[in-house]
């Protein structure tokens, strides 16, 4: 029996790898709009005071705000994305003194840069994502067959992730 999980993890990571490197993006995109809309489902019941879900009234409360939250947390998300990354680099470029310390400058700094990361933020989780993937293939192959066959097969998949992402766009 020990010998079917040496095979069926790697096998699993190496399957799981191919789903994320191509779709990890539509994931994580249905992960966190389900996880909005139930958080703004049960605020909104919770809000207006129902004490349970079996009442209709809270049901029909608890649909509203699902969907509402499916929707807006996307948003969400790529916004708190963008300040995270437009905060810690107005932090460095501070920091390191490339950009004067003065607050107004480091102000229009931040919002030039959080409209930047706000547009660029869909890209780089759909490159971070397939990054993700394509290491787990890596994980999965190198337990079966060894690091030299690993890197050539997860340089083969980013060839193929590449001209995938490449085709979808046009």
């Amino acid at each position: 029996m020990l010998g079917c999980e040496i095979v069926l993890f790697p096998l699993f990571l190496v399957i799981v790898g191919l789903i994320v490197a191509f779709a990890g993006k539509t994931i994580l995109k249905f992960i966190i709009g389900f996880g909005g809309g139930l958080l703004l489902g049960l605020f909104l019941v919770r809000l207006f005071g129902f004490a349970s879900l079996l009442n209709p009234l809270a049901l029909l409360v608890m649909l509203i705000g699902f969907i509402i939250g499916f929707f807006l947390s996307w948003f969400l998300f790529k916004l708190a994305v963008a300040l995270s990354l437009a905060a810690g680099t107005t932090a460095v470029l501070a920091s390191i003194g490339v950009m004067p310390v003065a607050m107004f400058v480091s102000l229009f700094v931040f919002i030039i840069l959080a409209a930047v990361f706000y547009i660029l933020a869909e890209p780089i989780v759909t490159i971070l994502a397939s990054l993700i993937g394509i290491s787990l293939v890596y994980m999965g192959v190198v337990m079966i067959a060894g690091v030299f066959i690993a890197i050539v097969v997860s340089l083969i998949l980013f060839v193929i992730v590449v001209i995938y992402r490449l085709q979808k766009k046009e």
